[in-house]
């Protein structure tokens, strides 16, 4: 109620004129204001109560949220990893930073963190689909194929799990099993033109071309604009 925030308040500010890096306090009247939509407020608190050679968790981490909610995933990244530095057994700095660097594409720092993320988080198929992703991207098909499988153990349903193990079976020259994880992801779902046009690629490149042209010509109707869709059914004629 408004007695009780009032006393919080006046108790918090006291401690702060004592002592301005007094780091509950400031978390305390960090609360305050962003109740009160002071985001910059709650920023200058927690940043005058920061002390990067011994930082509180609480401080550290409400600060690394708000980075992280307003777009800086950059300052996020520092944040986070000054608390990875300081408090490496708390499993949420690893994460953070593993969200911030996802947010900057930067693959170089993200796939050490992924490794580490995967072994923690035995039941997080994301961290494993997005190692794959990036092995397909950097055409590590083994790599993309490894981590791709171990999301399917968490999340069989996963259509662009599928996907990426087709495009990493296609690349390492297994033309049947990638035909089988793009049917696979067709199946799950249905009427998406990606998946769609990826499997009537693998039928043209297993040999199996005439069972491309149903899929072509049904996903044509539906999307008459689909200029890929419309060349590689030119191409079977």
């Amino acid at each position: 109620n408004a007695g009780r925030r009032e006393r919080a308040e006046q108790l918090a500010s006291e401690a702060m004129t004592v002592e301005s890096r007094t780091p509950l306090a400031a978390v305390v009247l960090s609360e305050l204001r962003m109740a009160d939509d002071d985001t910059a407020g709650a920023r200058q608190l927690l940043r005058q109560a920061l002390d990067a050679g011994r930082p509180h968790p609480q401080v550290l981490s409400r600060l690394a949220r708000l980075a992280r909610d307003e777009g800086d995933y950059n300052q996020a990244a520092e944040l986070y990893e000054l608390g990875l530095d300081h408090f490496p057994d708390d499993p949420q700095w690893l994460r953070g930073l593993t969200a911030a660097y996802w947010q900057l594409d930067d693959t170089t720092r993200l796939k050490p963190l992924l490794a580490e993320l995967t072994l923690q988080t035995p039941n997080d198929a994301s961290v494993r689909k997005k190692r794959a992703a990036i092995a397909l991207a950097e055409q590590d098909f083994e790599t993309a194929i490894a981590f791709g499988r171990l999301a399917l153990h968490i999340d069989v349903l996963d259509a662009e799990v599928h996907r990426i193990l087709g495009e990493a079976y296609q690349g390492s020259g297994n033309n049947r099993r990638a035909l089988a994880e793009f049917e696979t992801a067709v199946e799950v779902r249905p009427d998406d033109a990606r998946l769609e046009l990826a499997l009537a690629r693998a039928y043209v490149e297993a040999g199996r071309a005439p069972e491309a042209r149903p899929l072509l010509e049904k996903l044509i109707a539906r999307r008459p604009e689909h200029a890929e869709a419309k060349r590689l059914l030119e191409e079977l004629d």
